[in-house]
């Protein structure tokens, strides 16, 4: 992470001594408009703290600019693979387009929580930095990604209390961690055959009348049985549909604040 000399002590200083104005350490857009449009006027101070420095350390930060370039190339190419969306299912199965997409959209958007956010979080906040990067430090382990749940679900709920001076972030974020907290416990969701008891009418009927009672024109269940059977299986569709419209209704949400996922 690169501090700007601009935004140093020393640049606060510089622009004092110049006759400029000091720079705020945060604001919002259009009080950092202001400042810019006041500090202009001050042309050589604005000059040396703004535009002079930036170049000075641009030369000066050039080798490990490169080196950092070359990083980032290997860790987005390599390591965290952003040129695409991981879905994280088993290798060597084929699995339909739909399931695809699901898992696609929600694993990103995990990465983004764990990784992106995470950065984020340790990038401005000295004390989130020492929390949460611990070995991340020795430098060979940069070259790989930096995950952290906990940093990205603290920077999400910091966002979330920023609702006086961004709603609509806030609502995003809330929205984020909803739809992330889902998809974490989404496999704990009860298993459909299991939940409409189907498994264990075809336990019970595979050991009284053999593996093809339900095809067999001989087959010798009784229509108390065949009734059980039939129970079930409207059960299990009507639970597996229930999953497919929560799915679909998650799939939506997250589209709906794709514009907000971004550091």
């Amino acid at each position: 992470m690169r501090d700007h000399w601009s935004c140093s002590r020393f640049a606060h200083w510089l622009a004092v001594k110049l006759g400029g104005d000091v720079k705020p350490n945060s604001g919002t857009m259009e009080e950092w408009d202001e400042w810019e449009e006041k500090a202009k006027k001050h042309k050589l101070a604005y000059w040396v703290t703004e535009v002079a420095l930036d170049k000075v350390q641009d030369i000066v930060n050039s080798p490990s600019d490169l080196l950092n370039n070359i990083r980032y190339y290997y860790k987005n190419r390599w390591s965290d693979k952003l040129h695409y969306l991981q879905t994280r299912l088993p290798k060597g199965k084929y699995h339909e387009l739909d399931t695809r997409l699901l898992h696609g959209m929600f694993e990103s958007l995990v990465d983004f929580i764990e990784i992106e956010k995470a950065w984020i979080s340790v990038m401005f906040d000295t004390e989130a930095r020492t929390k949460y990067l611990g070995v991340y430090r020795t430098w060979w382990k940069r070259w790989s990604s930096f995950r952290s749940p906990e940093a990205g679900i603290a920077h999400l709920l910091w966002e979330t209390t920023i609702e006086e001076d961004s709603p609509s972030q806030a609502k995003a974020a809330r929205e984020q961690l909803a739809l992330y907290n889902w998809w974490k416990a989404r496999p704990n969701r009860p298993e459909p055959w299991d939940a409409s008891g189907l498994n264990a009418v075809f336990k019970l009927n595979n050991e009284r009348y053999g593996r093809d009672w339900l095809l067999s024109r001989k087959s010798k269940i009784t229509p108390a049985e065949r009734l059980l059977y039939d129970e079930a299986s409207r059960r299990l569709e009507k639970i597996e549909q229930a999953y497919d419209d929560e799915d679909e209704a998650m799939m939506i949400r997250l589209i709906k604040i794709r514009k907000y996922l971004w550091t």
